[in-house]
């Protein structure tokens, strides 16, 4: 996020350019306090230099960018961090199917830029797209990971009837009865969490095929049409027609709680088509 004009001015006070050792202006505003030690009047003086040079500095598109630039750097290498986290954090075959995704979308930017387009927006939904991708598939192993993590799970149908052939009988006391019924009562929970994990992990399935469905229709397209502004068009309402798939994604980090790490960045697509 760019900065305001007085943070721009801020920046210009301590302005240090390549080499030196210390910012110029400090070393203007310490001569002008021993010159005002001599002549009050200098203070004054230098007061009004000092602030022109500020807003003269601060104004300037070219250091405005700079400090822009320096702004982003380290929350680039947090994202960046943070992306190589969760690619880490895929078993060889996911990480495969991200990576052959990644080269769809960057063979798309390049079959564009053989026709001239602007390819800004382009990367930009595409890296959004990516990054959709990319939550779904850290999504399926968080679910996978829930179901496995149940080893006894696939006993539970059989715990339970057990347990309602043991509440069938008339002479078990009421304090068994109490902790048998919810025992039981805990188990169809277990159950109901497992079936549940099961259905999303299949949705899951079927968003990650969808999405690689409609890469490859785009990369057909692009491959077909020489008109920029229809891809672009294109690109933006396969983005819209997951909105819903990016609000279902941060439900589940929200109940699963494992994607603490998730970049809200999407990964850079334009520089390596380029």
């Amino acid at each position: 996020m760019a900065r305001n004009f007085l943070g721009y001015v801020k920046a210009a006070f301590s302005a240090r350019p390549l080499g030196m050792p210390i910012p110029p202006n400090w070393v203007m505003v310490a001569a002008i306090a021993i010159a005002g030690l001599l002549n009050a009047g200098l203070w004054l003086i230098g007061a009004g230099v000092e602030l022109g040079y500020l807003m003269m500095i601060g104004s300037n598109r070219r250091f405005q960018r700079v400090v822009d630039a320096l702004d982003a750097t380290p929350r680039e290498q947090g994202d960046a961090q943070r992306l190589e986290m969760l690619l880490r954090s895929l078993p060889p075959t996911e990480l495969s199917r991200y990576q052959a995704l990644r080269t769809r979308c960057q063979e798309i930017l390049q079959q564009q830029q053989s026709h001239g387009a602007d390819l800004s927006a382009q990367s930009d939904a595409l890296s959004r797209l990516l990054l959709l991708y990319l939550q779904l598939l850290v999504t399926k192993q968080n679910l996978l990971r829930v179901v496995q993590d149940a080893r006894d799970a696939r006993d539970l149908p059989q715990r339970m009837a057990g347990l309602q052939k043991q509440l069938a009988e008339s002479s078990i006391s009421p304090e068994l009865r109490t902790s048998l019924e919810s025992q039981l009562e805990i188990l169809k929970h277990r159950l109901e969490g497992q079936q549940e994990a099961a259905e999303k992990s299949q949705f899951v399935d079927a968003e990650l095929v969808r999405i690689q469905e409609q890469v490859e229709l785009v990369r057909e397209q692009s491959a077909l049409s020489s008109d920029p502004t229809a891809m672009a068009e294109r690109i933006d309402a396969i983005s819209g027609s997951l909105t819903q798939t990016g609000q279902w994604i941060r439900q589940q980090q929200a109940i699963l709680g494992r994607m603490e790490d998730a970049t809200a960045q999407p990964p850079p697509l334009l520089e390596q088509a380029q």
